[in-house]
């Protein structure tokens, strides 16, 4: 049953991100068309301070173009056309691929997300982990869980804390702190108090 809703969540998330990426991708060509309707404010695309500038510089090109195409009705040269066409796939080459970029960061959030359990929000495979290294797993009880995501560096930091018995059948809260891959497996413990 927690294997069908872990696919559906998956599935929800991945749908949710296509949607967003054919909307916007469908703005940016409805934007360097000339097509979109009028509207007192239209919303920017964040991007790198270096793509901004050649989507920029690729748009003053392109108007350029479109501003000597007009003026000379009757002489319409073909370079000046190829050139257009050039520079409006190039723009929108680099609005496919910034916008492929926020799928993906997207997505591989959405993917650390199924990590945890829909029910109590703890990391399933730091669970398992813990259980593992019990003196008696049927006295493990969850707490909470907090983490740290250093996703561009390729791990996560967990920190779980919970209950269970020790040697003694004393109840005691103890929490970890574990450096997890990003598919949530478990490489490094860092502190166990």
């Amino acid at each position: 049953m927690k294997r069908i809703i872990k696919n559906i969540v998956k599935y929800a998330a991945f749908s949710f991100g296509f949607l967003v990426f054919v909307f916007v991708v469908f703005g940016i060509v409805l934007t360097l068309t000339g097509n979109l309707p009028e509207t007192p404010e239209t919303p920017e695309i964040q991007v790198e301070e270096k793509e901004s500038v050649e989507i920029s510089e690729s748009i003053e090109k392109v108007e350029v173009v479109k501003e000597v195409i007009e003026s000379n009705p009757v002489d319409q040269n073909e370079s000046v056309k190829k050139t257009e066409e050039n520079e409006t796939k190039r723009v929108e080459t680099v609005a496919k691929e910034v916008v492929q970029e926020e799928f993906e960061k997207e997505k591989l959030d959405s993917d650390f997300r199924l990590q945890f359990s829909v029910w109590n929000g703890s990391h399933d495979k730091t669970v398992k982990y813990v259980k593992a290294q019990m003196h008696n797993p049927k006295s493990f009880e969850y707490v909470e869980t907090k983490y740290i995501d250093y996703a561009e560096k390729g791990f996560r930091v967990i920190s779980m804390k919970y209950r269970g018995t020790n040697l003694y059948n004393a109840v005691i809260t103890q929490t970890i702190w574990v450096n997890v891959d990003l598919e949530g497996n478990v490489t490094k413990v860092l502190k166990h108090q």
